[in-house]
């Protein structure tokens, strides 16, 4: 798993450095002073480079698309609807962070991520006309559900369009509704 010059990061503590040694699952890291410590390897984490961290548009997109995919693969067709009517009463996003990405080791901050996934959805369902849309934020302390609710009131302002939204399933989730102007 690990391998000497690898980058790393310690789990509890705030110290980074190189492998220099390995014996076994016993870790020597140089750290960025120059100072030699043993780690187990449980206990450290490999640092990726800055760009392995960005979040591009095409990720994010790619997650959607499964979260959309997996949500379409639940819904049993009724006789009679049209699979375009089907993926619109389905067209929600879960922005839980452990829905979003894989590893939360991140140098972004968990709000700005599920904000920029949330931007592109809403850009995705303005895109496709899409009448109605949900957000799943969680209840927690509602900082992420006003984030959204600020961003789609800028949203409605700036591009001229109509956006209801309602929060529904005991404030964990928005409902937006878009309306051509």
């Amino acid at each position: 798993m690990f391998k000497i010059g690898d980058k790393v990061s310690v789990i509890h503590e705030q110290i980074s450095g190189t492998i220099s040694s390995i014996k076994g699952k016993r870790l020597t890291i140089i750290d960025e002073h120059g100072f030699s410590r043993d780690f187990m390897d449980k206990e450290v984490v490999l640092l990726k480079s800055e760009r392995e961290y960005k979040l591009t548009d095409e990720m994010i997109e790619s997650v959607i698309n499964e979260q959309l995919q997996e949500k379409n693969t639940k819904l049993k067709p009724k006789k009679g609807v049209a699979k375009v009517h089907q993926q619109q009463e389905s067209f929600e996003i879960d922005l839980h962070i452990e829905k979003l990405i894989d590893d939360n080791y991140y140098t972004e901050d968990t709000l700005t991520i599920q904000m920029r996934y949330c931007r592109v959805f809403i850009e995705r369902a303005l895109r496709l006309k899409v009448k109605k849309a949900m957000v799943i934020h969680g209840k927690g302390e509602g900082v992420l559900k006003q984030e959204i609710h600020k961003y789609l009131e800028h949203l409605e302002n700036r591009k001229h369009i109509g956006i209801d939204y309602k929060v529904v399933n005991q404030g964990g989730a928005t409902e937006v509704y878009f309306k051509v102007v």
